[in-house]
């Protein structure tokens, strides 16, 4: 597991995940964006999973919202605020779309796309 998170010169924080994507990694890469989102102010998230290999099982997917929102009150940063597009691979894309369901169901705004040039207009769209 590895990844990185940058805040962008068009001012949105880049997060990029590779390898196996689990819950262990999940909830550090929350941290790390939380932790940039209250150090920048910035509620715009464009995370990249392309290079990441789906190691979550869709009941991971399911409790995700929930355990993002809990983590964002743990560290002050409310998760109704933050406007999120995740880029995946797209042999995961059902699956992915399936999470963007529920976490609009949580009123989190998150759109899946599979390629970043279409998420990264999304995310900067007024």
């Amino acid at each position: 597991m590895a990844f990185s998170v940058t805040l962008s010169e068009e001012g949105y924080i880049h997060a990029v995940y590779e390898g196996k994507l689990d819950m262990q990694g999940i909830r550090g890469l929350l941290h790390e964006v939380a932790m940039t989102v209250k150090e920048h102010e910035c509620y715009l998230v464009l995370s990249d999973y392309r290079n990441a290999i789906l190691g979550i099982s869709i009941t991971d997917l399911y409790e995700m919202p929930r355990l993002i929102l809990q983590r964002g009150k743990e560290m002050g940063v409310s998760a109704y605020k933050i406007k999120r597009a995740l880029v995946i691979p797209a042999a995961t894309y059902e699956s992915f779309r399936f999470f963007e369901t529920v976490s609009l169901n949580n009123l989190q705004t998150v759109r899946i796309f599979t390629e970043v040039e279409p998420a990264r207009e999304w995310l900067l769209a007024k």
